[in-house]
C-alpha cells in the first residue's frame, strides 16, 4: 500500500512538474507580418514576383494590374500589347 501512494505522488509530482516547467503546449510560435513578406517579395527578381501573383488567390483584374505596374517598373516589355505585325511575317501592301 505504501508503494502505490509514493506512485501516485510521484506520478502528480511528475505531471504538476511538466505543467509548471513553462512549456508553451498550444501556444504556436507566429508567423512572419505582411509587412516583412512584402519587404522579401520585393527582393525577388521581377520574374518571380509575376510568377507569384499568377498563383495567387487575389481576383483577375488585381493580377493584371499588379502585373503591368512590375513590368512597367522593370521597363519589361508589356506581352498585352499586340504587335502591328509578328516578326518574320510578310509585309502587307496598302
Amino acid at each position: 500500500m505504501k508503494i502505490t501512494r509514493k506512485l501516485t505522488f510521484f506520478a502528480a509530482a511528475a505531471v504538476g512538474a511538466a505543467l509548471s516547467c513553462g512549456c508553451n503546449i498550444g501556444m504556436q510560435p507566429t508567423g512572419p507580418s505582411v509587412e516583412e513578406i512584402n519587404a522579401i517579395r520585393a527582393k525577388w527578381p521581377p520574374e518571380k514576383q509575376i510568377e507569384g501573383i499568377q498563383f495567387s488567390p487575389m481576383p483577375a483584374a488585381e493580377k493584371k494590374r499588379r502585373i503591368a505596374e512590375i513590368k512597367a517598373k522593370y521597363h519589361m516589355p508589356d506581352d498585352d500589347a499586340k504587335p502591328e505585325s509578328s516578326p518574320g511575317a510578310p509585309a502587307t501592301k496598302p
